[in-house]
C-alpha cells in the first residue's frame, strides 16, 4: 500500500486503532523501551486489563512462535496484565484486512464462561 507523505505507515494505523478500540494507553516508542513493552496497555487494575502487541503484515499469513508468545506474555504477566496479540493480515491487492486476536485458551475460556453467565443473568 502506497501512502502519501503526510500519512502514517499502515502498522501505525493498526496500533492506534487497537489502542483506541480497546481503550488502551499507547506505550512509549511502540514498546521498544525496556521499561515499557507492548504497543498498548490498560492502566486499570481490572482482572481483564490487557497489554497488547499489535502486528501488521501485507502477507497472507503470519506465524506466532512459542518463543515470541512466551516472551510477550511473560512481560505482560510481570506487569500484572493479560496478553493479547492483535493481528491485521492485509495482503496486497485485497480490499479489506482480516483482523484477528490471539489470546491464550485459558483467557478465551474465561471470557466465554463470563459472557454466558452475564447473558443468562440479563
Amino acid at each position: 500500500m502506497i501512502l502519501a507523505a503526510h500519512q502514517q505507515p499502515t502498522w501505525e494505523y493498526w496500533e492506534n486503532y487497537v489502542n483506541t478500540e480497546l481503550g488502551l494507553s499507547a506505550t512509549a516508542a511502540s514498546g521498544s523501551q525496556w521499561y515499557e513493552k507492548g504497543d498498548g496497555v490498560d492502566p486499570s487494575d481490572s482482572e481483564y486489563a490487557y497489554q497488547v502487541d499489535a502486528k501488521f503484515t501485507e502477507k497472507a499469513s503470519r506465524s506466532v512462535s512459542v518463543k515470541e508468545w512466551t516472551q510477550l506474555s511473560n512481560l505482560a504477566r510481570m506487569a500484572g496484565k493479560k496478553f493479547a496479540l492483535p493481528l491485521r493480515l492485509w495482503p496486497r491487492g485485497t480490499i479489506a484486512p482480516t483482523d484477528l486476536v490471539v489470546i491464550s485458551f485459558e483467557d478465551f475460556a474465561d471470557l466465554v464462561e463470563k459472557a454466558k453467565r452475564w447473558e443468562s443473568n440479563a
